[in-house]
């Protein structure tokens, strides 16, 4: 029954940590609204980008960059640019959500 009941324990500890996603940010990447390239009439779309540091910035779909700070807490990312914070949800390492719905993809360099 002791062997049983650790078994369990073990399969259980295994399962949660597997759900962690793996997502680092070693190097700059830059997330891009999906459906939207830069080199559209109009973009409207947002651009988020992360260095290793721990600075970003965001480019909301108009022509001024803002800069500010980005921590990780769980499956989220947190950034802050003055008193704004905006969440972007990790979906995987290449893909994040923002604002419920919009999709950023890693820009491949």
């Amino acid at each position: 029954m002791k062997k049983y009941i650790i078994t369990i324990c073990c399969l259980f500890v295994l399962s949660i940590s597997s759900c962690k996603k793996d997502f680092d940010i070693n190097v700059d990447k830059t997330f891009v609204e999906q459906g939207r390239s830069g080199g559209d009439l109009g973009f409207g779309g947002v651009i988020l980008q992360l260095s290793p540091n721990g600075k970003a910035g965001i480019l909301y779909g108009g022509d001024f960059f803002y800069s500010g700070i980005y921590e990780r807490k769980g499956n989220k990312i947190i950034m802050t640019e003055g008193s704004k914070q905006n969440e972007f949800k990790i979906i995987s390492e290449n893909e994040l959500i923002y604002e419920g719905n919009r999709k950023l993809i890693l820009e491949n360099k």
